[in-house]
């Protein structure tokens, strides 16, 4: 039986720090991209570049 990390890693070709990422938003959407990239030891740039791809493919906007 999967589990639901291996279900978005199937469907959405997340990667493991994709997912790290994600329930680091989950725990605290206020995060800024500093403070994401300090804890999973990646540079700002790849932070913000992987927080776009993720929005993208969820179809996440600011707009309600």
């Amino acid at each position: 039986m999967k589990t639901n990390n291996q279900n978005l890693r199937d469907t959405m070709n997340l990667d493991p720090t994709d997912i790290k990422l994600l329930k680091l938003l989950q725990e605290d959407a206020t995060l800024s991209n500093k403070e994401l990239a300090e804890k999973l030891y990646k540079s700002i740039a790849a932070v913000h570049e992987r927080v776009k791809k993720i929005k993208k493919k969820l179809d996440i906007s600011k707009k309600r």
